[in-house]
């Protein structure tokens, strides 16, 4: 799987040499829900998750090639803090950690489908060191 940073995501078939195109639709819900693809992660049985720029996280099921979309709600502070994602990890316990451009990191529970915001505070030499975060391990 390709990630794009206008073009959404592709799968190359190795045997054919041929791909796959998943572009983005924000008016089907089981489409990819923004251009800009930024991470990939294998989530295990089959689905991967997706980091996008604006369009929050997707979990993409290889069986069904649908998305399933989660997304900030500035009214919700049990979502994302941002839509504007840059890169997600699968931890051993099975947490999603996600990391944004401007609003520091999530760590999301797929089994609730609620998020942990971990902001960054300059005031706070303890806290969170940017609110972008680019990469995780």
């Amino acid at each position: 799987y390709i990630g794009y940073q206008d073009k959404g995501m592709s799968k190359l078939d190795t045997r054919t040499m041929q791909f796959t195109h998943y572009p983005s639709d924000k008016s089907n819900p089981d489409a990819l829900s923004a251009q800009g693809v930024t991470s990939i992660e294998p989530a295990g049985n089959n689905k991967l998750w997706i980091t996008t720029f604006g369009g929050g996280l997707n979990l993409f099921d290889t069986k069904t090639e649908t998305f399933t979309r989660y997304l900030s709600d500035e009214k919700d502070l049990q979502t994302l803090s941002s839509n504007k994602l840059m890169t997600v990890h699968k931890a051993s316990d099975g947490l999603i950690w996600v990391g944004t451009w401007g609003a520091g990191l999530n760590i999301f529970n797929p089994t609730t489908g609620t998020a942990m915001r971990i902001p960054s505070n300059p005031d706070d030499p303890k806290s969170l060191g940017s609110k972008e975060v680019w990469s995780i391990y």
